[in-house]
């Protein structure tokens, strides 16, 4: 009995390490007529049913090294190499390691190449690194970012930042252009949905604005360029919502953004009465996405917020590109944003007090009402002219204004131990404070390394700032004990204020080799 028991538990435990034993299929890629091993050749593992199980590129050595491999399954090795035919081959892993060597041949251009239905996840077309949308089987409803999250290398952080092996990716285009005119990479990724993507390009962009020596020293920048399927390069998307609690508090948000090749236009807004403020249209654009879950802790009431607050705010964003091209180094853009926001502030405050003093023990009861109103207007034009790395012209102009207004009426009764009162202070005080300001900088550089007496700079910039604050206070105190004690006084204060900067600057890249040819002294 003891043995059969003993045969039962070995067979248990052969079956549960064979189903959790995971393969490794390691390997190594070469030219068939050649022998060259090929570098960055895109090696692919799928199911039978074609969905994607595992992927890599081949390192400098031609190797690479497959592992998490499920044995005893049908399984399709894919090896893909750009003007090679592709090489595919059905294997089972009846073991936990298979070596191999891949022969791709040349294709010569042959029209007849062998047609795989698989897709490709990721392969390295020239000096592009491109991603495959359709090789990831993913929810419907995925976005962008969820489709990231799954290619090895990539991480998206919590804020929206991007890196690749490490190094972040400070520039996300859609189409060769930002998206919907914003630096922001997230209004794209986590809200075009995956299925409308046609691949997405991961390259290296060189700051050409930089000496080649300096740019020999500098890491050049990584730039991330999703590519919209043709039939999806038009789309809208918005959300809106509402919600109503206990002691009449109430929130509602709104965002609607569309798109074509040339033109974007978006709106946003918000109303609430529970102290969380909407700082401008970027913020609620960020916070109404469609990714499955939003980290930012900060779009909630803010419970150090004194009074009850009833923020708003609406704006909106239109931008426009006059050429239709994709090369993110060819711009000519303008992009005018809007927006209006504010709040309406009830504070009510009352503190109550024992004071206790030799032979006069006293009450003090202070109360205080305060009522604010806060308006403010914002407006921003920027325009965008470059001519691939050697010419680029921008205007930047914005215009603001606020106006403030705040009534505080405060009481502060003193009475004795009887409850009879021995004074009284009235404090009104209005308080309205105006501001504006206008600013605007126009910059034209040109670049030209091959002939550097023609590079140049010009900036010129202008910005105006006007503030008034009026301010009125009365204070009246009367004295149940003593008349003469009785004072009344009113306070008027004004402040004007008023700024007006202008600047202009002219730099000439091309001094050095003008006074000293091609010699350098300074190396």
């Amino acid at each position: 009995m003891r043995k059969i028991a003993l045969l039962t538990l070995t067979f248990f435990l052969f079956n549960l390490v064979a189903r959790t034993q995971n393969g490794t299929i390691k390997g190594i890629v070469k030219d068939s007529l050649t022998g060259v091993v090929l570098e960055s050749a895109t090696v692919s593992i799928f199911k039978k049913d074609s969905s994607l199980v595992n992927y890599q590129l081949t390192d400098g050595y031609g190797a690479f090294d497959l592992n998490k491999l499920p044995v005893n399954s049908d399984l399709l090795l894919q090896v893909t190499y750009v003007g090679f035919k592709s090489f595919s081959k059905m294997l089972k892993l009846d073991s936990a390691s298979y070596n191999t060597t891949v022969l791709l041949t040349p294709s010569f251009d042959d029209s007849s190449n062998v047609t795989v239905t698989a897709h490709i996840p990721i392969r390295m077309n020239g000096d592009t690194l491109e991603i495959n949308p359709a090789a990831f089987k993913m929810d419907p409803n995925a976005v962008v970012e969820d489709l990231l999250t799954m290619v090895p290398g990539v991480t998206v952080w919590s804020d929206g930042t991007i890196t690749m092996n490490g190094r972040k990716i400070p520039s996300v285009l859609v189409d060769g252009k930002p998206f919907m005119g914003s630096d922001d990479a997230r209004l794209a990724t986590q809200n075009l949905p995956k299925d409308a993507i046609d691949k997405i390009q991961v390259y290296q962009e060189v700051d050409r604005t930089l000496r080649p020596e300096e740019r020999r020293q500098k890491d050049s920048l990584l730039t991330m360029n999703i590519k919209l399927k043709e039939n999806k390069q038009t789309g809208y998307f918005g959300k809106a919502g509402i919600g109503y609690g206990t002691t009449k508090r109430f929130e509602s948000d709104l965002s609607f953004q569309m798109y074509n090749k040339k033109t974007s236009f978006g709106i946003g807004g918000g109303y609430n009465n529970i102290n969380k403020n909407i700082e401008n249209l970027k913020e609620m654009f960020q916070n109404n996405t469609y990714r499955n879950y939003n980290p930012n802790l900060r779009n909630v009431g803010n419970f150090n917020t004194e009074g009850i607050n009833r923020y708003h705010s609406i704006g909106g964003v239109f931008t426009h590109n006059f050429i239709g091209t994709t090369n993110s180094r060819q711009n000519d853009r303008i992009t005018v944003n809007y927006t209006k926001s504010g709040n309406n502030r009830f504070q009510t405050n009352q503190t109550l007090q024992n004071r206790t003093a030799l032979d006069n023990p006293q009450f003090i009861e202070d109360n205080a009402i305060t009522n604010g109103v806060n308006h403010n207007h914002n407006l921003g034009i920027n325009y965008i002219k470059t001519n691939s790395y050697n010419d680029n012209f921008t205007i930047n102009a914005s215009a603001g204004t606020s106006d403030n207004t705040n009534n505080t009426t405060r009481t502060t009764d003193i009475r004795d131990t009887t409850s009879n009162l021995v004074s009284t202070n009235n404090v009104q005080s209005n308080e309205v404070r105006k501001s504006n300001n206008q600013s605007m900088s126009l910059n034209y550089s040109k670049y030209n390394y091959d002939n550097p007496l023609a590079q140049f700079n010009v900036n010129l910039n202008v910005s105006n700032n006007n503030n008034e604050s009026e301010r009125y206070t009365k204070n009246d105190f009367i004295s149940f004990q003593n008349s003469a004690n009785d004072t009344s006084t009113n306070r008027q204060y004004l402040n004007n204020s008023s700024t007006l900067n202008l600047g202009a600057t002219l730099g000439y890249n091309g001094l050095r080799r003008l006074l000293f040819g091609r010699f350098n002294f300074w190396v």
